[in-house]
């Protein structure tokens, strides 16, 4: 199974202790929330300096693998229904009678006929 790490700069040698607890801490908040599965998909996180040398490992887990519990994955047809909800339907003076536009929060149009 493939690893995914990450680094992220969350304050310098010049900041004070306490603005640098506090970044971990927002970092390791808000990361947590962004990962698969949460904190259960994580195995460790460690504080490296940048330039090298050893880490200082923050937390590791040893639980087992299979209680990390994935959301389900949406399938793509439920994401164009959903997308097609938020769509705007509106007449356009420069199309012919009987064609509409339809537009897409994502700024997409499409030229629609107005029967379907």
């Amino acid at each position: 199974m493939s690893s995914i790490s990450m680094s992220l700069r969350i304050g310098n040698l010049s900041n004070p202790i306490n603005h640098i607890v506090e970044n971990v801490r927002a970092v390791v908040e808000n990361v947590f929330q962004y990962c698969p599965g949460g904190l259960c998909n994580i195995h460790s996180v460690s504080l490296q300096m940048v330039t090298g040398g050893p880490s200082l490992p923050l937390y590791i887990d040893a639980g087992p693998r299979n209680a990390v519990k994935l959301p389900m994955p949406i399938k793509m047809k439920d994401l164009k229904a959903e997308r097609d909800k938020k769509a705007v339907v509106d007449e356009l003076s420069t199309l012919p009678e009987g064609l509409e536009v339809l537009v897409y929060k994502d700024g997409e149009v499409k030229v629609v006929d107005s029967d379907s």
